[in-house]
């Protein structure tokens, strides 16, 4: 029901972003991060996993090196789909290295 509805508004700001910000640019990446959380919640992960990959780079190039807030939520966001997916080999380095930039 209401995801359903969310869903074409959430890609429309998706693309609203990436015409204004770019796709490099962390607005977009937020954005994006988004959109994969709605479909996380509708349970379709197969199409959230690339949007939180895309974020996860963004953030990387846009902060390399750096240890930004934002890239520790784009590595949790990730960890926390594969956690939801069993995978959690693949969870625990994402989720090891958020805690470390966020000082945990």
């Amino acid at each position: 029901g209401l995801y359903n509805n969310a869903l074409p508004i959430a890609i429309q700001v998706c693309d609203l972003t990436r015409q204004i910000y770019g796709e490099y640019h962390s607005e977009y990446a937020i954005s994006i991060s988004i959109l994969a959380s709605l479909y996380q919640a509708m349970g379709n992960f197969i199409t959230a996993e690339p949007f939180f990959q895309q974020a996860l780079q963004i953030m990387r190039k846009t902060y390399p090196g750096e240890e930004h807030s934002q890239l520790a939520s784009a590595l949790n966001n990730l960890g926390g789909l594969y956690y939801e997916e069993y995978k959690y080999l693949a969870a625990e380095p994402l989720f090891q290295k958020a805690l470390e930039i966020i000082g945990g």
